[in-house]
């Protein structure tokens, strides 16, 4: 009764270690707060993406201790994205982070809208975009995205190109 009728779960135990959901949860959240913040864009990068991380280790499940057992990984990561960022702000003029859009297709079985949320999407200065989506577990391998089994960006790309994300303009 309480699984079906109330949609009641067990919790995890209190000492459970932290699960994938978790990391990827707190590394997503990471990103958009320090890309939203244009973070990303100032010369210490790195440094404010590890304040950023120690800020948000109280407001997740199991942050303190992910942040514990993976701070040398976060670190690496925080001088990884501060070089790469530092490279394409030459081609990036505005970033926007976790947009919801939708694409209208009208089908002759009727009408079908589909629905995506992009993790970032940067316009560019040449007037195209990138889509970016953050993976914090294993990426779709190259046969499965050329096999479409992985369309994820590909469906992104095509309601950007139908003016279904909000805040991006010109295409």
């Amino acid at each position: 009764y309480a699984k079906k009728i109330l949609n009641l779960r067990q919790w995890d135990a209190v000492d459970a270690p932290v699960s994938p959901a978790d990391r990827g949860s707190l590394l997503h959240g990471l990103f958009e707060r320090f890309i939203a913040a244009k973070d990303h864009q100032k010369p210490d990068a790195a440094r404010r993406f590890m304040a950023l991380a120690d800020e948000m280790k109280q407001e997740r499940p199991g942050g303190e201790a992910l942040l514990t057992f993976w701070r040398a990984r976060l670190e690496a990561i925080a001088d990884w994205l501060a070089a790469n960022e530092q490279t394409r702000a030459a081609h990036v003029t505005e970033s926007h982070v976790e947009l919801t859009g939708s694409l209208r297709l009208d089908l002759k079985s009727g009408p079908f809208t589909i629905t995506a949320k992009a993790d970032r999407i940067d316009a560019l200065a040449d007037g195209g975009f990138e889509i970016i989506d953050y993976k914090t577990g294993q990426a779709p391998s190259g046969k499965k995205v050329k096999n479409h089994e992985s369309p994820q960006l590909t469906l992104e790309a095509a309601i950007l190109r139908g003016g279904g994300f909000a805040t991006p303009k010109g295409v």
